[in-house]
């Protein structure tokens, strides 16, 4: 099995328990329709986007494509935040090693 696929597997059982969890403190916290699709950055799978329905129903192919577009953002907005925060942490070394290089003059 891919690793991708089985990481989703993964992220998908464990917001089942969450899910599961709520609905024992909630009564009748029950929302059995759902579409659920990997947020992934990098070609890897770094979360799961699940969208609960209480009313039964189909979701039709043009909201499954939506919630798919979702998912497919809000990984690269993830990876945008990841790169911005590691270009911050390199700007900053380079300050310290630029710094350190001139109290030598």
């Amino acid at each position: 099995m891919n690793k991708n696929i089985a990481a989703f597997y993964r992220l998908i059982q464990a917001s089942q328990n969450y899910v599961t969890g709520l609905s024992r403190y909630a009564g009748d916290f029950m929302l059995p329709y759902l579409i659920s699709t990997p947020i992934t950055s990098k070609e890897e799978v770094i979360g799961v986007l699940r969208l609960y329905s209480g009313v039964k129903r189909e979701f039709p192919e043009d909201v499954i494509t939506l919630v798919k577009a979702l998912a497919h953002q809000g990984g690269l907005a993830i990876q945008n935040a990841s790169m911005y925060l590691k270009l911050q942490d390199d700007k900053e070394s380079l300050e310290k090693d630029i710094w350190s290089h001139r109290a030598r003059f």
